[in-house]
C-alpha cells in the first residue's frame, strides 16, 4: 500500500493522456492483468533505468488482483501497447479514422482491460494491427482473448466482414452492440 501511494504520485507524469481511466484528476475522454504473470513464468527478472538492464535479481512473489500495486502495473503494460499503436500509426502502417468533420482522428481506446482498436477497411491496416497485437503478446505475455473480439464495420459488405473475421478467429459483430453498457450503432 505504501509503494501505491508513492508511485501514484508520480504515475500520471509517467503516462500517456490516451490512457487516463484510472489515474486520479483524469478523464477516459482525456485522451495488467499482470506484468506480474510473466515475471512468475521465469524466476529472476531484471528492469530498465535509462535503456540500461539493472542486474537481475529473484522474485520472490507476486501480485494479486486486489493489491493496489497491480493496477498502476497493468497500466504501465498497457502503456507500452499504446506506445507501439501509436508508433504504427505514426510510421503510416495502420491509418487511423476521423471522426467527423472534426480533425479528432481515432486509432485505439484502452479502458481496463478492454481495448478498441480502429482502422481504415483494408486487408494490409489488418496485418499490421495483428502484428502489432502478436509483438505485444511476446513482450507481455498478454493474449486476446479471440471469443471475446468482435470486428464490426461501417459501410463494408458482409462478404468482406466475414472474411476479415476468418482471418483473426474473431466473430463479425453487428449494430447496435453494447460496449460498457452503452448502446453503439
Amino acid at each position: 500500500k505504501v509503494l501505491a501511494n508513492r508511485l501514484s504520485k508520480v504515475i500520471d507524469n509517467v503516462v500517456s493522456k490516451e490512457q487516463s481511466a484510472f489515474i486520479s484528476g483524469r478523464q477516459i475522454l482525456d485522451g495488467l492483468l499482470s506484468l506480474v504473470r510473466a515475471y512468475l513464468q521465469s524466476s529472476r527478472a531484471s528492469i530498465l533505468i535509462n535503456g540500461s538492464p539493472t542486474s537481475e535479481f529473484s522474485i520472490k512473489r507476486g501480485l494479486q488482483q486486489v493489491d493496489p500495486l497491480s493496477l498502476l502495473l497493468f497500466i504501465l503494460v498497457m502503456e507500452g501497447l499504446h506506445g507501439v499503436m501509436s508508433n504504427t500509426v505514426n510510421s503510416g502502417l495502420i491509418r487511423d479514422i476521423k471522426l467527423g468533420s472534426s480533425d479528432i482522428t481515432l486509432s485505439h481506446l484502452f479502458y481496463a482491460d478492454d481495448v478498441v482498436i480502429t482502422f481504415e477497411w483494408n486487408s494490409g491496416d489488418l496485418d499490421n494491427v495483428i502484428w502489432v497485437l502478436h509483438v505485444f503478446h511476446l513482450a507481455s505475455g498478454l493474449k486476446i482473448n479471440i471469443h471475446k473480439s468482435n470486428i464490426y464495420d461501417i459501410g463494408v459488405s458482409n462478404e468482406e466482414v466475414s472474411s476479415m473475421a476468418s482471418r483473426t478467429g474473431c466473430a463479425a459483430g453487428s449494430f447496435p452492440f453494447t460496449y460498457l453498457g452503452l448502446s453503439i450503432g
